[in-house]
């Protein structure tokens, strides 16, 4: 399979939970091709974990960059498109480092709960859509794997569509679409999603892929508070597409547990928290 996962970090100190979950915990050999990106001044420390792995993956290697290449996430995520790019590869996984379980809930038959097979039935059937759907640039979150629908909408933020992703980077490329800095669009993967679809391009979204995260804290982000943290990311992201199309908002009012008062729903949202294109 010509793919690679890339797992972007920084700042952690003994092990990296999605490492621990691809190898279920140290008791299988994980044999797609892993690399985790980190930043230069961290390469150390990074080393040092990565060692812990080495029994357990065929093919993990670090990959490091300059500290402001990747001083954020949409600088990393455009980063490691570029690698890919430069370096062959079409369609490539992204995950965060903090995933503590993966599965399919296929409707019929037992779950796919193996990681490895996760990821390489969600590979051949993001190569199957790539072939029907030619504005198709990414896919993420699994659904029960005979069953998907185009979409034109992208979900906001609240860690399921975000955190593991499947993207054709040659597409992304030819379409000229790329990750934002943080300091500029607020939260990347919606302002990416919303270039999608002002962009007349599409992204299947499967819903029925069960996984779980740590819970997000403040260690590698901006500002005191979490409430801080959203509130600045929709106030860039409306910024940037408030006035031209008004109809893209950030539509929650309840953004991963934490409220926040002056946030008011789009008439074109639907209830499930999606925005559209009209």
């Amino acid at each position: 399979m010509p793919t690679i996962i890339w797992i972007h970090s920084i700042n952690a100190t003994e092990n990296l939970t999605t490492l621990d979950t691809l190898c279920q915990n140290k008791t299988s050999e994980f044999k797609m091709k892993v690399r985790v990106l980190t930043r230069e001044s961290q390469k150390e420390g990074y080393e040092k974990i990565l060692e812990n792995y080495s029994d357990y993956f065929k093919d993990l290697k670090l990959v490091t960059a300059e500290d402001e290449k990747i001083s954020n996430l949409g600088k990393t995520k455009n980063y490691e498109i570029d690698y890919s790019f430069d370096n062959g590869y079409a369609n490539v996984f992204m995950l965060d480092d903090d995933i503590t379980k993966l599965e399919v809930k296929v409707s019929g038959s037992n779950s796919i709960k193996n990681p490895e097979e996760v990821l390489n039935s969600w590979y051949d059937f993001h190569c199957s859509l790539l072939d029907e759907d030619k504005n198709c640039v990414m896919t993420s979150v699994l659904k029960d794997l005979s069953k998907a629908k185009p979409i034109k909408s992208a979900e906001l933020y609240g860690g399921i569509c975000t955190q593991c992703t499947l993207i054709n980077v040659r597409r992304a490329k030819e379409f000229n679409i790329f990750y934002g800095d943080n300091n500029i669009v607020g939260h990347e993967d919606v302002d990416y999603r919303a270039q999608l679809i002002v962009n007349g391009k599409t992204y299947y979204r499967f819903t029925e892929l069960v996984y779980g995260t740590e819970p997000l804290n403040t260690d590698t982000f901006e500002g005191d508070t979490l409430q801080e943290r959203f509130t600045r990311q929709r106030d860039l992201f409306k910024q940037k597409w408030g006035e031209q199309y008004p109809w893209i908002i950030y539509t929650t009012s309840m953004i991963n547990g934490i409220e926040l008062d002056d946030v008011k729903l789009d008439p074109f949202v639907n209830k499930r928290g999606v925005i559209e294109s009209h």
